[in-house]
C-alpha cells in the first residue's frame, strides 16, 4: 500500500552542506605576506602612519570601523593578574531629617 501525501526526496536524505558560507581562514599564520602587505598599504594610505589612517576611516566610516575594533578587542575583560572583575553594588537611604547635613534644617 501506497503512503498518501508522503514522497521521499532523495535530495534531502543527505546531509545539505551550504558551501558559499564556508569562509576560509585567513587569521592564522598562513598568510603573514597579506597581512603586512595590507599593513603597509593602510600606512601608506595614511601617509606614513597607520594609526592617522585609521583615524580617517573611524570619521568616513564608523560602522566599519567598530566591526573592526570588535574583531581585536578581547572577548572577555579579566581584572589585575586576569583575576574577574568583581562589582559590588550599594544603596544608601539617608534619612534627610537625621543626616545633620544642609538638607535636614
Amino acid at each position: 500500500m501506497r503512503n498518501k501525501g508522503f514522497r521521499m526526496n532523495k535530495q534531502l536524505s543527505k546531509p545539505h552542506r551550504n558551501v558559499s558560507s564556508q569562509k576560509p581562514d585567513i587569521s592564522g599564520s598562513g598568510t603573514p605576506l597579506i597581512r603586512d602587505a595590507i599593513i603597509q598599504a593602510a600606512i601608506e594610505a595614511g601617509d606614513g602612519s597607520l594609526i592617522d589612517y585609521l583615524r580617517r576611516r573611524a570619521a568616513t566610516h564608523p560602522s566599519a570601523f567598530l566591526t573592526l575594533l570588535g574583531k581585536v578587542l578581547p572577548l572577555q575583560v579579566t581584572g589585575v593578574d586576569g583575576d574577574v572583575i568583581k562589582t559590588r553594588i550599594e544603596f544608601s537611604i539617608v534619612d534627610p531629617k537625621r543626616s545633620g547635613g544642609r538638607h535636614g534644617s
